[in-house]
């Protein structure tokens, strides 16, 4: 990721921090809830935070979505694995 695809915005007070933000969202921005050294802080009255491109976010968000349903994918099939085993010879037991 280039500096042009992620911008440091940091102010002293809320109203200030706000209104950058506001700029930095008109221009395509937003904030980067994905990696915590990136994630909006406060330090008493010093607010921080590194705003990504929208495009960027997305493909994030679409990374991430693609390793969770792969996950999820894996997990089905050998859980349909196990269902799907061999019945047992003979007859069933009476309960």
């Amino acid at each position: 990721m280039s500096t042009q695809d992620k911008k440091q915005i940091e102010a002293y007070n809320l109203a200030e921090f706000c209104q950058l933000a506001q700029d930095h969202f008109n221009k395509g921005f937003t904030f980067d809830f994905a990696d915590n050294a990136h994630y909006p802080t406060s330090f008493g009255s010093f607010f921080s935070a590194v705003m990504i491109k929208q495009a960027e976010a997305v493909k994030q968000i679409q990374e991430a979505t693609e390793a969770v349903l792969e996950a999820a994918t894996g997990a089905l099939e050998e859980a349909a694995e196990v269902l799907v085993s061999t019945p047992a010879k003979g007859r069933p037991k009476k309960v």
